[in-house]
């Protein structure tokens, strides 16, 4: 088996601004997985890694990078699952670095699927998590001086929701396949600018925003809502037993698209045979890969890929 990891930035439109930055981390989010399948790690180890770097460098809606609820506070998902069909998450967690590592904690030191809320942060604190505070959520500052700006395209997104999910309502995540053929995936997000307090979206959410089993790997990014009705990586997983995965992802895509139009979302998918594919039917959406064999990680914005 060949390994590979594939990472998202998320999926909607980018302020021009931030693409090359957003290159920059990807870049460095895929090198980060990778280094870790490289010297023999485990598919679900590369793809935390990736996923808890993104959330880090605050370029990204997840982590420190999170957008504000309506009541300006940030709540974050994130989930893991792996080829053996173990998986963790955690929903609506205030203001708690690296959720997709405490999503991996439910997975490992409970017998539960799922922790929300003020608990699940009281669960990682516990374990020694820390604590985000108001002045190092730079995501937050960046996204109301964006919207307050006069040269914002969007001068006027506190009252045209609609428009702020297309902007910035992106998630990151990531899929890999190790050595031993064995599939992971990782996700996490902040949710929609200007969600309602206690809002959960897709990506903690099983079949929706993320599915593994033995055959391949799928998370998801976009309008959370649209992607739970579409059960989305749910039925890539499942049409992948029949056909491609190539053909798996734009019969998924395209029932998402029918069903709930477009701008609604993108997937990045990898099976265990190192193949790849990554659609959206938004304007763009960040994507990176890296197998063996390549001089380095390719990083695009619009581009599908089907390997």
């Amino acid at each position: 088996m060949r390994p590979v990891i594939v990472v998202h930035g998320g999926a909607g439109r980018i302020p021009k601004k931030y693409v090359e930055e957003r290159k920059k981390h990807i870049s460095k989010a895929v090198y980060t997985g990778y280094s870790v399948l490289d010297r023999g790690g485990s598919a679900l180890e590369a793809v935390v890694e990736a996923v808890a770097y993104m959330e880090d460098s605050g370029w990204f809606n997840a982590g420190r990078g999170s957008v504000p609820t309506s009541d300006g506070d940030v709540e974050l998902d994130a989930a893991v699952m792996n080829c053996d069909g173990l998986f963790g998450a955690v929903g609506s967690v205030p203001n708690l670095a690296n959720p997709v590592r405490l999503a991996l904690e439910v997975l490992r030191r409970t017998p539960h699927r799922m922790l929300v809320g003020s608990k699940a942060k009281f669960f990682g604190l516990r374990l020694g998590f820390r604590e985000m505070y108001a002045d190092e959520l730079i995501g937050v500052k960046r996204i109301w001086e964006y919207i307050s700006s006069e040269e914002g395209e969007y001068a006027h997104l506190l009252d045209r929701l609609e428009r702020a999910r297309g902007i910035f309502g992106d998630t990151v995540g990531a899929v890999a396949v190790d050595a031993g053929g064995c599939l992971a995936a990782a996700v996490s997000t902040g949710g929609i600018l200007f969600k309602l307090g206690g809002r959960v979206g897709d990506s903690s959410i099983l079949g929706a925003g993320i599915m593994v089993n033995k055959v391949a790997s799928a998370v998801a990014t976009g309008v959370g809502e649209y992607i739970i009705d579409s059960m989305l990586c749910y039925n890539i997983v499942k049409y992948r037993r029949y056909y491609s995965l190539a053909a798996s992802v734009r019969k998924a895509m395209n029932f998402m698209t029918r069903f709930r139009g477009k701008d609604s979302g993108g997937v990045i998918a990898v099976d265990r045979w190192g193949h790849i594919a990554t659609m959206h039917n938004t304007e763009g959406m960040g994507v990176g890969y890296l197998y063996k064999g390549m001089d380095g990680p390719k990083v695009g914005f619009t581009e599908y890929v089907f390997i």
